[in-house]
């Protein structure tokens, strides 16, 4: 997701990447970020019973 948004277009110099990639970072909420650890755990308990460990 933040990938895309920063190389969504081309920048002129590395200040204006550097800008960017503050600025997306700056807009990822807390419900994002719960959403992906609580994706994480899930998919990491999926691998736990398929591997046995």
């Amino acid at each position: 997701h933040s990938t895309t948004k920063v190389y969504e277009i081309r920048f002129a110099n590395l200040e204006e990447l550097r800008e960017k990639i503050v600025n997306v970072s700056n807009s990822i909420t807390p419900d994002f970020i719960t959403n992906i650890m609580d994706m994480f755990y899930v998919h990491l308990g999926y691998w736990q019973v398929v591997k046995g460990h």
